[in-house]
């Protein structure tokens, strides 16, 4: 295991020589400038503004009508009386109505909701850019394996050609190298074209250009993650989705009980006129707003305004309703507030087996891993000894180079499989809400 661990280190050494190379950093933090991530913020900005607009009860209006008035007993007579008036209305909010209130706190949760969602949103995509880099290295390094897997074929080959002229060897021992040789130049391509289009996707998502420099890897550090149950249990207390649900439960519950409850609009208007002057003052109880009006004479053309004595009104307005649309609007909500909670019950359900596969593909992967390092010491003690036997002359530089290529091959699978169990513990960790880092 130490002579493995070397080899390791010098392949991780080598490719850090690659200067300039897009790292894995500078991918994750560039997944931050995704379209996906820009979405995701534009839905938690728009809900944000929202939240503001549904909890502003409004602005003031104000009416103005300025207008003519004419007073004569004949329309082409001479007017007893004509003014130039004005007729003005303000309108002024107090407050949100009880419905107002109810859905600025929907709003305030959406609010909530996307803020705290923007957050794992954002984990996704840089797990997506992880996946995504650690597809387009893997597909390089691999290109380069095949690469030096098709020069050996070729030196195969031309020694399969030397021994079948010089009669050593059978024809179908030359068919079979060349057909080796074949297979490794087809794979080569396979593996030229893959590793383009991996590069493709990886600098695609992320929006950049591909500098075309080789990517570089190094193993991750080894992490752990709750037990099942326990992440599982994690998961639910923290998912930002079944939060929401919860919350959205219990807001429409309160829409419910609103509007089964009995409160008549009132409104409550205080009135006076004097001299052609009028004004008024009214309040709303359930819309929440108090109007200020006034109409009256500004500039008298003709004549002067007809005296009359002061007037003053004071009235309370009750609509009492007749029809059943509270119990109808009642009803809809408790039927709403019921779907929500079975959804939440099925989204809680969903979850949790989700993040327990995904626990279970991590411990899958985790064991992969120590497989892996395992196939590696078992590869360096083969090559130790193919390297003995070439210096004792049992074996040729061809087979020393063969078996040098299969340890490689075994390294890489160790980082492999090293980098594939991080990508699933992420993942895991994702998918619960779980702290990645």
């Amino acid at each position: 295991m130490p002579a493995a661990r070397f080899l390791f280190g010098i392949l991780l050494l080598i490719s850090a020589f690659h200067a300039g190379a897009l790292s894995l950093e500078e991918s994750l933090a560039a997944s931050g400038f995704s379209t996906d991530a820009r979405s995701a913020e534009v839905r938690a900005k728009s809900a944000t503004i929202l939240e503001g607009i549904a909890s502003f009860p409004g602005d003031p209006i104000v009416i103005l009508e300025p207008g003519y008035r004419r007073i004569a007993t004949e329309v082409t007579s001479i007017p007893q009386q004509s003014a130039l008036g004005l007729s003005l209305t303000l309108t002024i909010p107090l407050g949100l109505t009880e419905d107002d209130r109810l859905k600025a706190l929907f709003a305030s949760e959406e609010a909530a909701f996307r803020g705290e969602e923007l957050g794992w949103i954002i984990e996704g995509l840089r797990l997506k850019a992880y996946s995504l880099y650690v597809a387009a290295w893997a597909a390089q390094a691999e290109s380069k394996f095949i690469a030096r897997g098709t020069q050996l074929s070729e030196e195969e080959f031309a020694i399969a050609q030397t021994l079948w002229k010089s009669g050593t060897s059978s024809y179908t021992d030359l068919r079979n190298a060349e057909e080796d040789l074949n297979q490794a130049r087809s794979a080569e391509l396979y593996g030229l074209m893959n590793e383009r289009v991996r590069r493709l996707e990886l600098f695609s998502w992320l929006g950049i250009a591909d500098d075309a420099v080789p990517l570089v890897m190094v193993a991750p550090a080894v992490k752990d993650l709750p037990k099942g149950p326990e992440l599982a249990a994690w998961a639910l207390n923290r998912d930002p989705a079944l939060k929401d649900s919860a919350v959205k439960v219990s807001l429409i519950k309160e829409q419910a009980a609103a509007a089964s409850r009995f409160s008549p609009p009132i409104l409550v208007k205080l009135a006076f006129a004097k001299d052609g002057q009028t004004g008024s003052l009214s309040f709303g109880a359930e819309t929440r707003k108090l109007g200020i009006s006034y109409d009256g004479s500004l500039i008298s053309l003709e004549g002067g305004p007809a005296q009359t004595p002061f007037t003053f009104n004071a009235g309370v307005s009750i609509a009492l309703e007749t029809g059943n649309a509270a119990n109808r609007q009642t009803e809809s909500l408790r039927l709403a507030a019921e779907a929500e909670r079975l959804r939440r019950e099925s989204a809680t359900a969903s979850l949790s087996l989700a993040v327990r596969q995904a626990f279970q593909a991590w411990k899958r992967s985790d064991d992969a891993r120590s497989q892996a390092e395992r196939a590696v010491a078992l590869s360096m003690e083969i090559l130790a000894t193919v390297q003995a036997r070439t210096a004792n002359g049992l074996a040729t530089s061809l087979e020393l180079a063969r078996a040098q290529l299969i340890t490689d091959r075994a390294v890489y699978g160790a980082l492999v499989s090293a980098i594939e169990a991080e990508i699933f513990r992420r993942n895991a960790a994702v998918t619960a809400r779980y702290p990645i880092e």
